[in-house]
């Protein structure tokens, strides 16, 4: 019953995350992006999420490496991963609204891209409060 579950669940954040995505595509009129690839607005966004990118990877490591040498008997550290993902995502899709907000002719991009991710924290954040909606509560 926990697999169908966590199905349903994944099937409805998709769900709620595409259909607001396409409604705010057409309120905005912005353009469909790709979905598995991630194109940057021009060379200065190329560098900056690239140095998001390992700044976050070393943070991980050198959390990963603390928690080995003062914690060596706790071995769950999904929490500390689950928050520097969420950080990651917010700082890196912040730095693409700015690109796009300073860069691009059309701004409605970058306010395309800020009520997606705050959609997105809003709908993880209820997630997380209701015990998934209330489907493991």
């Amino acid at each position: 019953m926990f697999w169908l579950k966590l199905l349903l669940l994944i099937f409805l954040f998709v769900f709620f995350q595409k259909t607001f995505e396409i409604m705010m595509r057409k309120r905005l009129q912005v353009e469909k992006r790709n979905i598995f690839s991630y194109n940057h607005v021009n060379k200065k966004h190329e560098w900056v999420d690239w140095t998001i990118r390992i700044i976050f990877c070393l943070i991980m490591l050198f959390l990963f490496a603390l928690r080995v040498a003062y914690y060596p008997h706790e071995g769950d550290w999904g929490e500390e991963l689950f928050s520097i993902s969420i950080a990651f995502v917010i700082v890196s899709e912040m730095a693409r609204a700015m690109m796009e907000w300073k860069y691009k002719e059309n701004k409605n991009e970058a306010i395309f891209t800020i009520s997606q991710l705050a959609f997105g924290l809003i709908l993880l954040s209820t997630l997380l409060l209701t015990n998934g909606w209330g489907l493991f509560g």
